[in-house]
């Protein structure tokens, strides 16, 4: 799940490569089990084998808390699909400056949304190689299970049908999170429009009676 905080942005160098682990033991099993956990909504749901073989083209990664983590598309060394397996990270909602260790004063007071276990990040690189721009900063010990794009890219074309199956899913997460972004601007839609009715209620009170 995200959940929506204002925060204001740290100073932040720009982060290294990806150093890859193998995906092994309690790790392994662990993603296979939040992949089957986001598959059960396909027809049929992911199976066990179509998640541990999913699981066999990921890597794992690990982030000390406060570290900065990159997704730019365009850098194949970076540009991948990542799993949350413990820990919780900061995604920046809104547009960077160009430099990733500097920020205009209009960043300074940007919303974050808080990812933990099970969630998914770089959605849009996976799909199309597309860079949102957005910063994610670890706020806990982070470990994650990472797919690059050509490991994506190698599934499937080894497994075409799974590989339709993991973008289908992968499709689904994408327009549940639109969703709850649509709602939550309604929310502070129905929020905005009642203060506005407060406001014009206020003002009604308060104004002058007119002269006859």
């Amino acid at each position: 799940m995200y959940r929506f905080s204002p925060s204001n942005i740290p100073e932040a160098a720009v982060p290294p490569s990806p150093k890859y682990l193998p995906l092994n033991g309690d790790s392994r099993q662990l993603a296979t089990t939040l992949l089957r956990r986001k598959g059960a909504s396909l027809i049929p749901p992911l199976t066990a084998d179509e998640a541990m073989q999913i699981a066999q083209y990921m890597r794992l990664e690990q982030f000390a808390s406060d570290t900065v983590i990159s997704f730019e598309a365009q850098n194949p060394e970076v540009g991948r699909l990542m799993l949350v397996l413990a820990g919780e990270v900061n995604i920046r909602l809104g547009q960077p400056s160009r430099s990733l260790s500097h920020y205009s004063p209009v960043d300074q007071h940007a919303r974050w949304a808080t990812a933990a276990e099970g969630a998914t990040l770089g959605l849009m690189h996976a799909f199309a190689g597309l860079s949102s721009r957005f910063v994610a900063q670890a706020t806990t010990d982070l470990f994650v299970a990472s797919l690059t794009r050509e490991a994506l890219h190698l599934l499937k074309q080894n497994h075409p049908m799974l590989g339709a199956r993991l973008m289908e899913m992968l499709a689904r997460e994408l327009a549940f999170i639109a969703l709850e972004h649509e709602r939550n601007l309604h929310a502070m839609n129905n929020v905005a429009r009642s203060m506005q009715s407060m406001i014009d209620a206020e003002t009604q009170k308060t104004r002058p009676a007119s002269l006859e």
